[in-house]
């Protein structure tokens, strides 16, 4: 359950700061942005794509907390 909770969460977090990128893309070009350009919004983007990523690698036994326990293969 907290698997699927967590992945809804991630899955609405990147859908609406994409769409809110790609909106703001329509009104202004990115280059006009300014200070709205910095990494700080990719950064928000790739940290959403990355949990949900991990969040799918997870055997359906595997606890949520899973994902920020180191593992190597």
């Amino acid at each position: 359950m907290p698997q699927t909770a967590l992945r809804i969460l991630f899955s609405c977090i990147l859908l609406s700061l994409l769409l809110y990128s790609a909106w703001a893309a329509v009104q202004q070009p990115v280059w006009q942005w300014g200070a709205l350009t910095g990494p700080d919004r990719y950064w928000n983007i790739a940290m959403s794509a990355y949990v949900l990523l991990q969040l799918f690698r997870l055997r359906p036994e595997e606890p949520a907390s899973g994902i920020l326990t180191a593992r190597n293969p």
